[in-house]
């Protein structure tokens, strides 16, 4: 019924004599030096309720018999070494009491199947560092007990569909950076009120944030660098006094406006990047409040007026920049003690 393998020095093929063990419910081989293919025989294991073959040298596309198996509640095929390849099997929308489904850092490619939206026992799905192209299926929006879903360094593309997000309230972690999204954030990522981190930097997101975010009170993360988003900053950032960490910098950024003095509410923000970008006015002086900061990077932006002396309250501060910028007057003695 178990057998664990796990963390030897295994090297070839699987054997398809494991195919037999028809009341297996638990099997680990991962950490070893496994290659090729999962056998198509692997389908007969239907009490299996976990299968770990992660951290391998396996490599091949899955055979559909996979989705045979529905008593698995644990499928971890994700790792450095292991290249599995070929698109993701329609059939694992069969597997309806999986509960974490992780396949990355493989070479899985073509779409993310509209039937993983089957998958509604889901909490974890790991998808990140394949080759997925196409576009986000709003099938996803039906696994409502999501916490965790990772797409991070893949190809898709198209927009970021609005209709997913009112389907997974329990959201925690949501990572679509490094991929080719466009079109603007959809305010309905706003209902996500228990999302805790927040990535969807390096796409092609334009326009402004939100003012729905202002919700996300959860929030300890939030990177939107490296985009091509626009516009102003809502005041309503302010209200995201969970936040640690707030990227908005990168070459193709262009935040304009004024750095909102409500940004002073973020007591807990450890490092705020705003550089690269196109604020104006002056650093607000609210700044001087964020007494847990340790990194506050205002270059290449157009900001001017002087220097506030409220920045000396940042006891904690190990890294300020406010390279190219308008910044004028005497630089303020009262800041360095």
């Amino acid at each position: 019924q178990k057998l664990d393998l796990g963390e030897n020095n295994f090297e070839g093929s699987l054997p398809t004599t494991l195919g037999l063990l028809t009341k297996l419910e638990h099997f680990e081989v991962g950490t070893n030096f496994i290659t090729n293919t999962i056998p198509t025989q692997f389908g007969n294991l239907i009490k299996l309720t976990k299968l770990d073959l992660s951290l391998t040298e396996m490599t091949g596309p899955l055979p559909a018999s996979v989705g045979n198996m529905n008593s698995l509640e644990h499928l971890d095929l994700g790792g450095w070494d292991t290249e599995f390849t070929g698109e993701i099997p329609t059939s694992m929308g069969n597997l309806s009491n999986l509960l974490t489904l992780r396949l990355g850092y493989n070479q899985f490619q073509g779409n993310i199947p509209a039937q993983l939206g089957s998958l509604t026992a889901l909490i974890s799905l790991d998808l990140k560092q394949n080759i997925l192209d196409g576009s986000l299926p709003t099938s996803l929006g039906l696994l409502s007990n999501l916490e965790y879903f990772s797409i991070y360094s893949n190809i898709i593309s198209g927009t970021i569909p609005s209709q997913i997000w009112s389907g997974v309230p329990n959201l925690q972690k949501l990572d679509l950076g490094e991929n080719n999204f466009e079109g603007s954030l959809p305010t309905t990522l706003g209902l996500l009120t228990k999302l805790e981190h927040f990535e969807v930097g390096t796409n092609f997101i334009t326009n402004t944030i939100p003012t729905q975010f202002g919700n996300l009170i959860k929030l300890t993360k939030l990177d939107l660098s490296l985009t091509e988003m626009t516009g102003p900053l809502p005041a309503s950032v302010g209200n995201m006094n969970s936040l640690e960490h707030l990227d908005l910098g990168g070459w193709d950024t262009e935040f304009t406006g004024e750095i909102p003095t409500s940004m002073g509410n973020l007591s807990n923000l450890l490092t705020l990047r705003l550089g690269y970008n196109q604020f104006q006015g002056n650093i607000p002086a609210q700044l001087g409040s964020l007494t847990a900061l340790i990194s506050l990077d205002l270059k290449q932006n157009i900001l001017d007026g002087s220097l506030p002396t409220s920045l000396g309250l940042l006891s904690n501060l190990e890294y300020f920049s406010i390279y190219s910028n308008i910044i004028s007057g005497t630089i303020p003695s009262q800041i360095w003690s």
